[in-house]
């Protein structure tokens, strides 16, 4: 996935018993991560996951290849 190198701000609400879970076992030290990271790695699993199953990553083409591409597939879509 590309970076940017921009982020936004958005806020996020988790359950209390959730939000306490975290600070019980931050504080234990089971956890080392913060709650953003945690947040982020799940949110870029699901994108990736989505990003691998609905898109098909091709090679570079130009945009006349990809017009000739579209117009097989047409053709073959048409007979």
């Amino acid at each position: 996935m590309s970076n940017t190198n921009k982020s936004v701000q958005v806020s996020v609400r988790v359950p209390k018993h959730m939000h306490d879970y975290y600070k019980n076992f931050k504080e234990k030290g089971f956890i080392t991560e913060s709650l953003s990271e945690i947040l982020l790695s799940g949110l870029d699993k699901k994108i990736q996951e989505i990003l691998d199953t609905r898109y098909i990553a091709l090679d570079e083409m130009s945009v006349e290849e990809a017009k000739k591409m579209a117009e097989e597939k047409n053709k073959n879509t048409e007979g």
